[in-house]
């Protein structure tokens, strides 16, 4: 990979220049004809990235190939002569023009204008001392600087980079923005994830898609009435309950009745039209006073017209387990049966909703107007406001999220609509009676941040069951929970919204994904977060958080395993095969599949592996037998590299891993360890498990990138411990080098 970048037409109304990201052994050039424009092209393979407007200097070329081109450096030859610089507009910092600091006035030249198609920037990158300079002499730089203050996140983070802020506006996909971004890297600061604060051009007579709104000061029942009329109306396909599959019968439902202010058995033909309440906290088991939260959401709900309220710490007995197991097995119904559901993000149960009972305070919005044009800033996105939240770093409210048909999020700032099939916040006008846009389209429109905090969003309904598990398990692992023994209870219910096509779970794991759900991966490893209520081999046995990163996979594998788990039946124990995959079915084990030598024989596995002695320890030693699974796989050694290739956080890294005898061949993958575990091993080597595979064979018969994932294990008494996955998989042709053998393993 080379840069290129070439001067291709040198004059006062026009600069061409081209980027190429491929090989190549010189810049391509092309001249461009645009009278009486100062343009500046910016082009990568041919297409056309990106452009600059109006007046134009060498330093602000190289920060747009800088954004590009990471940790480039530039020759001195990359500058453009002076003669490519076009004389200033009028506005643009020539005498009796506009303020040269902010350079509003050309930037939001663009915003009148909605093309259908096309994408253009225009931009200014502006050191932010620089702007609070101006603001006495400018309500321009004075706006600019109110807005990002107002934006804590983007304003943390341009302090953080030194700074420097880029005052940008976009046309895209027919869409007109102003913004602020906060550079992604400076020098000597470590990279991270652009950061923009959205202002929003008003809305024109008659409203205008993507326009800006002044947020009121007291809640705007009238607006949440009308999200709920739109949502019900036009998106029944994707908010109504239609799933066949969950039956109303069984639920054992008590709700709070709103006019009588009492708690209620719902209907015994199934509960219908009522809302439900999610928030931080809930009642203690001496209940008292009715915490302001819950008196909040009863009068919420009757102001939007309904009759019923769900709220788990009233409506489940919270002295009886039976009741709350009951309940627990069942969520997913609860969540999927209700009309809507009420989150607030206050602190704490004893929050009052901001605008129910007082003015809100935070909604602090900056106006402004140049020439015809009034401009809005806007309050934070969904995904910001949750991600400054403590309701969504809950363990148990991932699932109050995901499994809700409709969301009514209500923070300090403003409250927000999130659905099935869209999103809707009071600050910006994103109301379409008819919008053929699925969610993550609408979602990848609506947030200019990044793709980690697009995640916060709830997934989309429709695409493959297993991609939704993976999804939202991600999201679930980096929540916090007060008992790490309710790491699966927390997410049976998305578990169970899953299990007509996913299957039953064990531990955690869907049962017809098995194979595929072994594959999950976290971007560090934690020793010290071994949760032993759970097996090794699960994700729930071990402790989650903020810091862990959860990979689901790559590609769907394919694997020929048969597993076979523990079953404890009063004093003896019995094997149950889980449901094999499709695989498993058609074609039993063979060499060639698991890359052993033909010279040894493949296992039965078919056969009952029926064996009480699963491990050499004592009984009382033994790990208990539901979290044991039994099972014939390929097994091989490998070696570990003592010299880590690159720091993974402040107590793990990336460490080789080789065939053992040909180290100097190079390694064959890498995987992440905690330092002080492998310095604490007298041995480099470790054993591996094959789990399954991806790729396949032609019909000519030669393998063409087949690859292998694995587990690497430790052994306690004849028992196999997961450790870690390898960060990529293994080529087949690796894994046959290490001479694998078939091998009975006993996983805990």
């Amino acid at each position: 990979m080379t840069w290129v970048y070439s001067i291709s037409g040198v004059s006062p109304d026009i600069c061409c220049f081209r980027l190429d990201l491929k090989t190549a052994e010189g810049g391509a050039s092309e001249r461009l004809a645009v009278p009486g424009l100062p343009l500046v092209v910016f082009f990568r393979n041919g297409e056309k990235i990106g452009e600059i407007v109006g007046q134009v200097d060498p330093k602000r070329i190289q920060v747009v190939i800088a954004r590009h081109l990471p940790g480039i450096r530039f020759p001195p030859e990359a500058a453009p002569p002076a003669a490519a610089c076009p004389s200033p507009l009028p506005g643009q910092g020539a005498p009796g023009g506009g303020c040269q600091t902010c350079q509003m006035e050309r930037i939001v030249q663009m915003l009148p204008s909605h093309p259908r198609d096309g994408l253009a920037h225009v931009w200014n990158t502006v050191n932010i001392q620089k702007l609070l300079s101006g603001t006495e002499s400018c309500s321009y730089c004075r706006f600019v600087v109110d807005t990002c203050k107002n934006d804590k996140t983007l304003f943390e983070h341009v302090k953080t980079v030194k700074g420097d802020i880029t005052i940008a506006s976009q046309r895209n996909k027919g869409l007109a923005r102003l913004f602020l971004e906060a550079p992604a890297s400076q020098p000597g600061i470590e990279k991270t994830e652009r950061f923009r604060s959205r202002i929003l051009q008003r809305p024109a007579k008659g409203g205008e898609h993507f326009g800006g709104r002044l947020v009121p000061r007291d809640l705007d029942f009238g607006r949440y009435q009308r999200w709920l009329a739109n949502c019900v109306d036009c998106h029944s396909t994707t908010c109504s309950n239609q799933d066949t599959t969950m039956d109303a019968s069984g639920l054992r439902l008590r709700l709070i009745d709103l006019n009588a202010r009492c708690i209620v058995d719902a209907p015994k033909g199934g509960a219908r039209n009522y809302q439900q309440l999610t928030s931080v906290g809930g009642l203690s088991n001496e209940r008292g006073d009715v915490p302001k939260t819950i008196r909040d959401a009863m009068l919420i709900a009757k102001n939007l017209g309904f009759e019923y309220l769900w709220v788990d710490a009233i409506c489940i007995k919270q002295d009886d387990v039976a009741d709350q197991a009951h309940q627990i097995e069942q969520m997913d119904k609860v969540y999927g049966f209700a009309d809507l559901t009420i989150v607030s993000t206050g602190l704490d149960s004893d929050s009052e909703v901001p605008g129910l009972h007082s003015p809100r305070t935070t909604p602090n919005q900056a106006v402004c107007r140049i020439d015809n044009l009034e401009l809005i800033s806007s309050l934070p996105t969904l995904s910001q406001a949750l991600a400054a939240s403590v309701w969504d770093h809950r363990g148990w409210t991932l699932q109050e999220k995901a499994l809700s048909r409709r969301l009514l999020i209500f923070t300090p700032s403003q409250a927000y609509w999130h659905c099935n099939k869209t999103v809707y916040a009071e600050d910006t006008r994103l109301e379409l009676s008819r919008d053929t846009r699925d969610l993550d389209q609408i979602i990848e429109h609506y947030e200019e941040y990044s793709a980690t905090l697009r995640r916060i969003y709830k997934p989309s309904p429709a695409g493959h069951a297993l991609s939704r598990y993976g999804s939202l398990l991600r999201s679930y692992v980096t929540r916090n929970l007060t008992n790490q023994g309710d790491a699966v209870g927390a997410f049976t219910g998305v578990l169970n919204s899953l299990s007509s096509r996913l299957g039953t779970h064990h531990h955690g794991l869907p049962t017809l994904q098995f194979d595929a759900a072994m594959l999950w991966k976290t971007d560090g490893h934690f020793p010290g977060r071994r949760e032993e209520a759970f097996p090794s081999w699960s994700w729930a046995g071990w402790r989650g958080g903020a810091d862990v990163e959860m990979d689901e996979g790559g590609l769907e594998p394919v694997s020929r395993i048969i597993w076979w788990k523990m079953d404890n039946a009063g004093a003896s124990s019995a094997h149950v095969r889980l449901a094999p995959g499709a695989e498993a079915i058609v074609e039993p084990y063979t060499n060639a599949f698991f890359g052993v030598d033909s010279s040894s024989p493949p296992p039965r596995p078919d056969i009952d592996p029926t064996s009480d002695n699963y491990g050499e320890e004592p009984n009382e030693l033994k790990p208990p037998g539901p979290h044991v699974l039994r099972f014939w796989t390929s097994s091989a050694r490998f070696t570990i590299g003592r010299t880590p290739v690159r720091s993974r956080g402040a107590t793990c890294s990336e460490y080789p891993v080789y065939i053992p005898g040909q180290e100097d061949r190079g390694s064959v993958s890498v995987i992440v360890l905690d330092d002080t575990w492998l310095g604490g091993r007298a041995k480099d080597d470790i054993d591996v498990i094959f789990l399954s595979r991806v790729g396949g064979e032609t019909g000519q018969g030669f393998k063409y990138d087949v690859k292998v994932w694995t587990m690497a294990v430790t052994w306690s008494g004849g028992v196999a411990y997961r450790v870690q996955q390898f960060v990529f998989p293994l080529r087949l042709t690796a894994w046959e080098s290490a001479k694998p053998q078939f091998r009975l393993i006993t996983l805990a």
